[in-house]
């Protein structure tokens, strides 16, 4: 489908009842035809006659009533209206949200020892993994199906799911078939888009994945011409503490701190989300400045 992927899928979501009214004064606009279009405005949509899905309405089209009202349901996203008012064609762009029981977790509360859980949609499992290392067996990733896993307590342990089949992707092409939650307060949530899972974020400490930052670009000079092959230093919000950096989203390798910059001037890092201090100096001038790495918040692509 056209439509970013959203979360909260295993119902389609309603648009409506809204009235067209036209003229002066205005009068209900009976048995006028709303076409339904993707976001490209040229794609038919794929609407329907209720939140189950069951009924799809022919043609991407509904017909006003005689109040001039009409509704649809469709997966969640953004979509186009076509209108024909007086020989003149109307687009209008329009959002339709998930359905009330799509946002709605089934909470539990799950004791590590030794076990294998098997969550279903809909779960929000919370796992004290202190007394030993947790693994989540994911169902395999039908379109809609809504998983939620964070690890509750500071122990090292552990808390890992695993996707039966396809992959788990997080951001910038990150796939694994294996997650695994090592922080306390890290939060796993997954959306299945039929072939894989997608983590699209959490809360608190939100993803085993960190932030990056950039690329920032340097110059100096008159004319002003790249700062290359710059050293720059990252340190936490005090200015003093060198940052832990890293060389990907997924945390895993340590990187280098200080950064260079390249031939263009540029630089980037990735680290956890929060605020630190870059540092580099232009002929024995020092200049410092705060900057704010993002939490990641799933695919934008």
């Amino acid at each position: 489908m056209a439509n970013d992927f959203s979360p909260g899928t295993a119902f389609a979501g309603a648009y409506g009842t809204w009235c067209l009214a036209a003229g002066s004064p205005l009068l209900p606009m009976q048995g006028e035809g709303v076409t339904v279009y993707e976001t490209d405005g040229v794609t038919l949509a794929t609407i329907y006659t209720d939140r189950t899905r069951a009924t799809i309405i022919s043609g991407s089209e509904v017909v006003t009533d005689l109040n001039g009202t009409f509704g649809f349901y469709a997966d969640p996203g953004l979509y186009v209206l076509s209108i024909n008012l007086a020989g003149s064609q109307y687009h209008i762009p329009v959002s339709i949200a998930p359905d009330y029981a799509d946002c709605v977790w089934n909470e539990v509360i799950d004791t590590a020892a030794g076990v294998v859980f098997d969550p279903v949609p809909g779960d929000s499992r919370l796992c004290n993994a202190t007394t030993d290392a947790a693994t989540y067996d994911l169902p395999a990733p039908t379109f809609g199906y809504r998983i939620r896993v964070a690890k509750t307590d500071a122990s090292a342990n552990g808390v890992s799911m695993t996707t039966p089949s396809g992959a788990i992707l997080g951001p910038c092409g990150v796939s694994v078939t294996t997650l695994v939650l090592t922080q306390p307060g890290q939060v796993a949530e997954l959306v299945a888009d039929g072939t894989n899972y997608r983590l699209i974020g959490g809360v608190g400490d939100p993803s085993p994945w960190v932030g990056l930052f950039g690329p920032q670009y340097l110059a100096a000079g008159s004319p002003l011409a790249p700062l290359s092959g710059a050293s720059v230093s990252i340190y936490e919000s005090d200015g003093t503490t060198l940052a832990s950096l890293f060389t990907d989203y997924t945390a895993t390798t340590a990187a280098a701190n200080p950064v260079t910059t390249d031939a263009n001037g540029a630089f980037s890092f990735s680290a956890k989300a929060g605020k630190y201090v870059y540092s580099y100096s232009v002929a024995g001038t020092p200049f410092n400045y705060i900057v704010a790495v993002q939490p990641w918040r799933g695919l934008t692509g």
